[in-house]
């Protein structure tokens, strides 16, 4: 609901530690539902977004 958001950001967000929160957007990412994007300039910026179409059905 946010827009895509760091790891740092989501594991902030869910009060998880980082780990935990790499390893629930690692099951998402399987699952088809988010993707990880790297930034532009700085490839090691990583954000995760949804998939357009991932929650539906």
């Amino acid at each position: 609901m946010r827009g895509p958001l760091p790891v740092g950001g989501i594991s902030e967000e869910l009060g998880l530690p980082s780990a935990s929160a790499t390893r629930l957007i690692d099951r998402l990412e399987k699952a088809g539902y988010v993707r990880r994007v790297r930034g532009e300039r700085d490839r090691r910026m990583v954000t995760v977004e949804l998939v357009e179409g991932g929650m539906a059905g």
